[in-house]
């Protein structure tokens, strides 16, 4: 797994506000970490849209409009 690879990713178990299911997530750690460690870490990609979030990025994923949710950025 390479950084930047959109890969599905179960982010089960959740706490508190963390988001849930299995859903396509950005890789975000270095690739000699990925190389190295057991675990990648992720920011996960969705779909319901909320432009004014500063703590999210707008991107086209699979030919429709998505966010990567920064704000959930989750080791897994």
């Amino acid at each position: 797994m390479k950084r930047y690879d959109i890969r599905w990713t179960a982010l089960d178990p959740t706490r508190g506000a963390e988001m849930a299911k299995t859903r396509p997530a950005v890789i975000v750690s270095l690739d000699v970490l990925n190389r190295r460690l057991q675990t990648v870490t992720v920011c996960p990609l969705i779909s319901e849209l909320h432009p004014a979030w500063r703590s999210r990025l707008s991107v086209r994923c699979g030919g429709h409009p998505a966010e990567v949710a920064v704000d959930q950025i989750r080791t897994v």
